[in-house]
């Protein structure tokens, strides 16, 4: 769990003496103090700042709602930020939604958070049904740009660019109408041979192996457990 320069309470009641917190034209600039703030002073995987990440995201739209998403995009899954504190700062519910979509939950298995990801065009408007979908690729296709990299790429990384080929494509899919939302990850696979990686199936739920956190620091790669 990542702790920013100023625990969140902090943070949330400076927001909220601004303006009551309450100006909706300010959006972007809300996500960006939070984030900068639980960010700051974290490093990526290469050593980098861990928020360059993040600004990478935000440059690969002109879209303020998905700027916004895209700034929050770790910030559940890495820091004790919750949901319902991005609400006590009055960030529109459709920016809280959009973060839920692109956050990988808890004890959630890899697969199961991409396929939860994809059926987000079912909750948003056609105007913004692809809000988290285009986050979520964004976010994928910086994690696989190996030009981030300092040193030589380890197995673990090339088992993960795996995962992220594997996940890009089917958002893509869906985008594309090639596949309703909720197919099951294993069966998308099935359709594509040269996607085709059964060994991976322990990150979907639907596996007959279990996966101890793919993307946790420190573990081994995968911990199977017979179900």
């Amino acid at each position: 769990m990542l702790h920013g320069l100023f625990g969140k309470d902090a943070i949330k009641k400076q927001i909220l003496e601004w303006n009551g917190g309450n100006d909706n034209n300010a959006v972007v600039s809300k996500a960006m103090f939070i984030a900068a703030n639980a960010f700051f002073g974290h490093k990526d995987r290469s050593g980098q700042d861990y928020v360059l990440h993040l600004l990478a995201i935000f440059d690969s739209t002109k879209s303020n709602l998905k700027r916004a998403v895209g700034l929050l995009h770790d910030l559940i899954e890495d820091t004790p930020w919750t949901l319902q504190d991005l609400r006590d700062v009055r960030l529109p519910e459709i920016v809280v939604q959009g973060v839920d979509y692109v956050s990988k939950r808890q004890n959630e298995l890899y697969f199961d958070f991409v396929e939860r990801c994809g059926t987000s065009v079912k909750v948003f408007d056609d105007k913004e049904k692809y809000v988290a979908i285009d986050v979520k690729l964004s976010d994928l296709e910086h994690n696989m740009d190996v030009s981030r990299q300092t040193a030589l790429l380890d197995q673990r990384y090339i088992e993960k660019l795996d995962v992220y080929i594997i996940s890009h494509n089917y958002l893509v899919a869906i985008k594309r109408e090639e596949i309703p939302p909720g197919t099951p990850m294993a069966k998308f696979m099935s359709f594509h041979p040269r996607l085709n990686r059964p060994d991976l199936l322990q990150l979907h739920s639907s596996g007959r192996q279990v996966a101890n956190d793919f993307f946790s620091g420190g573990q081994q790669l995968l911990q199977l457990n017979a179900v």
